[in-house]
């Protein structure tokens, strides 16, 4: 099935003046071979396209299948996975930097009180050793 676009011969940012001249060119065309199925077509895709309202929500139901390229030479799904795979491991190594930054905290606060406690420590065995004559 063809959008409402194709059928006028316009692109999804077209002016209201640049579909208002394709539905004419189109219905001009037609005068020629006369269709009415055709017609009708070209008729309901300008009535949707030229109402502002009706626009926005066409587009909104329009899918994503046409708002993302697809086929051989289309990179997106590529790109999007690329991009995912390229946060989510700048992530973890973040998250593994943070980590390695609270153990080093961790190990010197350890030694502080290691040493604290190493220092209490000797002055009282030193004050309760039998002095040396």
């Amino acid at each position: 099935m063809s959008s409402h676009y194709e059928m006028l011969g316009v692109d999804r940012k077209a002016s209201a003046r640049t579909v208002q001249r394709a539905y004419e060119r189109k219905m001009k065309a037609l005068v020629m071979n006369p269709d009415p199925l055709q017609e009708r077509i070209i008729k309901d895709a300008f009535a949707v396209l030229s109402n502002p309202v009706k626009r926005a929500d066409y587009d909104s139901r329009l899918g994503e299948s046409e708002l993302i390229p697809t086929g051989a030479g289309s990179g997106a799904p590529l790109l999007i996975g690329l991009v995912v795979v390229a946060l989510t491991a700048s992530g973890i190594g973040y998250f593994l930097f943070e980590r390695s930054k609270e153990r080093k905290a961790m190990s010197l606060e350890e030694q502080r009180i290691e040493r604290e406690k190493a220092k209490r420590k000797s002055p009282a065995t030193v004050a309760h050793q039998p002095e040396k004559r």
